[in-house]
């Protein structure tokens, strides 16, 4: 089993400010848990410091709380349904466990289990400097402690944070990246899950990329199979390959490459909720599909489930012989705009994706909604630029690589060789717009039409 903890960077920035404090400060935090097969994920919101006369002892290397100063908070969080998450600073201190957090961990634990059935509990270190902090997390059950395997916080940028403990790298294979992005950069690679929503033109390269990265997993969800035109664009296919799934083609093609990426690869439709699990447990989705209600469910996990989407968008045009493209790379997470509020999601389009084939076809026939049966242009040129577009950015996301400009898209138009940089803004009412619902892992969708069955 490997779990996740998520933060947006407002309520880690607190936690991070205290550790400038000559003593430690505990905090009590709403978790909500998504378990998808053997992996869980704890989205942390709804921080609340506990106040000075919640604690019974308080130095710069210890504290003690009465039990007024955790109890009732974290009996409210346990009633609701959701995980109690127990956070405190180790101020100019190590990112570990002491014995006396074992001890409080266990006590608690077993008190919150007795007294309103919570299986678990989620304990989080916040060590080191405001200029230097560091995460360490474990999950507290009835028989063990259970350490985090990654800590992300969301925010413009997205920092990791690993166990020491965390896999080592292979340097023989990654010399050359190691000297570009550094130890700690490639480290960080090896420990993220990346998902793909769609493995076709733009999808197999951002995958085969990522791959060559030294990611330590990806998730790839496609339910469509390869045709022949799927050879001509699609990265690791054959004519050999054809109406075989497209996860499966691309699982085996990252594969036979040997390097330690692990693909899970899930035919199936991505707005199932077997999907919307597993893509909850990543740490970055990129959105490489086409279908507008696809691109909704993946909007609004960037924003409940605090996964940042990388969207990808290519339209080739060809006008008198002259042929345009245009390319559009989307950094979707709380603090940008969304895809629907940048106007990349046309709801009605998303509606008639989600009826039934026969249906759509007969009212397509009739008028009454747009025909989606007819092929779009693709050149492997333009999709394979818009794929290494979307890598680099999450590349610079992740690792901090350039000064931060605010833009959340990049537009190319790429018959013509330019580029600019944009920032769509939100929308007054819509997700991206409300703090209060980022991190709440609701599972409810837009229209109430794109869950598939």
């Amino acid at each position: 089993m490997r779990s996740r903890l998520a933060l947006h960077c407002r309520d880690a920035n607190p936690l991070i400010e205290a550790l400038a404090g000559p003593v430690e400060t505990a905090a009590i935090g709403r978790g909500r848990l998504t378990r998808s097969v053997d992996d869980h994920t704890v989205v942390v919101t709804d921080i609340t410091f506990v106040a000075d006369e919640g604690y019974l002892e308080r130095s710069a290397t210890h504290l003690t709380l009465r039990p007024e100063g955790w109890s009732p908070v974290c009996r409210q969080i346990s009633l609701a349904g959701d995980v109690p998450v127990l956070l405190h600073t180790h101020p100019n201190g190590s990112a570990a466990f002491s014995a006396r957090d074992d001890t409080f961990d266990r006590t608690v634990g077993a008190e919150l289990r007795r007294t309103a059935g919570s299986d678990v509990v989620v304990s989080v270190v916040v060590a080191g400097t405001p200029a230097a902090p560091r995460f360490v997390a474990r999950l507290v059950t009835a028989d063990q402690f259970r350490g985090v395997d990654v800590i992300r916080i969301v925010g413009d940028r997205v920092d990791i944070h690993l166990p020491d403990d965390a896999a080592p790298l292979r340097d023989d294979v990654h010399d050359r990246a190691i000297r570009a992005l550094g130890k700690r950069g490639k480290r960080t690679l090896g420990s993220l899950r990346v998902g793909f929503a769609g493995a076709g033109g733009t999808g197999s390269p951002a995958i085969e990329q990522v791959a060559r990265l030294g990611v330590g997993e990806e998730l790839v969800i496609d339910n469509d199979v390869v045709t022949a035109s799927t050879v001509s664009r699609g990265y690791g296919t054959t004519l050999n390959d054809l109406g075989r799934p497209k996860v499966d083609v691309v699982a085996e093609h990252i594969a036979r490459m040997g390097l330690d990426t692990t693909v899970v690869a899930l035919n199936q439709d991505i707005r199932t909720e077997s999907s919307r699990l597993a893509l909850a447990q990543c740490d970055v989705v990129f959105g490489c599909t086409d279908s507008h209600a696809s691109r909704i469910v993946l909007s609004r996990l960037a924003y409940l489930h605090l996964v940042p989407v990388i969207d990808l968008g290519v339209v080739v045009a060809n006008t008198a012989g002259r042929l345009n493209g245009w390319g559009r790379v989307t950094w979707a997470a709380p603090g940008a705009a969304c895809l629907l509020c940048g106007g990349h999601i046309d709801p009605q389009i998303a509606a008639t994706e989600s009826l039934d084939p026969t249906e759509r076809r007969r009212l397509a026939a009739e008028g009454y909604v747009p025909d989606l049966d007819e092929p779009a242009p693709s050149v492997i040129a333009y999709t394979t630029m818009v794929a290494a577009e979307g890598v680099a950015e999450f590349l610079d996301r992740f690792l901090d690589l350039h000064s931060h400009d605010g833009a959340s898209e990049t537009l190319l138009q790429l018959s013509a060789h330019k580029k600019r940089r944009s920032k769509p803004h939100p929308r007054t009412g819509c997700i991206c717009n409300e703090p209060i619902q980022w991190g709440t892992g609701r599972a409810e969708v837009d229209l109430d039409l794109l869950w598939a069955s």
